[in-house]
């Protein structure tokens, strides 16, 4: 905390001084970002249109509360078919930048797979631990179709968050 006694600062540099602190104290606060992702319309892995005969949608907040910390919730939901597999979140964290830095794994996030309907499902999910290097996290939603080998799953390409605290 930064005290400044009046009597002893000219006044124009006390308001510049408080001015400049309180700049610095709401840029270290928690920033969030909301976002929507779907799978309507999106292209395959392959470069084939979209191949499921359903479609994903998730919309979601990333909060950095810390620039070691990081939660994200929401909301997905599978729109149709109703085949027991269903639309998936998925999130990675990173370092040293989205394009070319360190991944954690990839992991399933949310769910959505009792059937077609207008109900979503929530999810929540966070850091346990600090992560000392924390640059980011991106979120990406798949919808998956009953096929053995999974070859009309279609996801979203990863929407990146940057950590606004590093």
């Amino acid at each position: 905390m930064i005290t400044i006694r009046t009597a002893d600062v000219p006044r124009r540099l006390a308001a510049a001084a408080l001015a400049v602190a309180a700049g610095l104290t709401f840029t270290a606060t928690a920033q969030a970002e909301s976002a929507t992702l779907d799978t309507n319309g999106v292209m395959a892995p392959q470069g084939i249109a979209h191949t499921t005969k359903g479609y994903a949608l998730t919309t979601f907040t990333v909060l950095f509360p810390t620039k070691k910390t990081f939660s994200i919730s929401g909301v997905v939901r599978d729109v149709c078919p109703q085949d027991g597999y269903g639309a998936y979140v998925k999130m990675d964290y990173y370092a040293n930048g989205p394009a070319g830095g360190e991944f954690s794994a990839s992991r399933i996030i949310g769910k959505d797979t009792n059937g077609c309907g207008t109900s979503s499902e929530q999810f929540s999910t966070g850091s346990t631990q600090k992560l000392p290097n924390l640059d980011g996290v991106r979120i990406s939603v798949c919808e998956i179709d009953a096929d053995s080998n999974h070859h009309n799953d279609t996801c979203t390409f990863p929407k990146a968050f940057d950590n606004p605290l590093r």
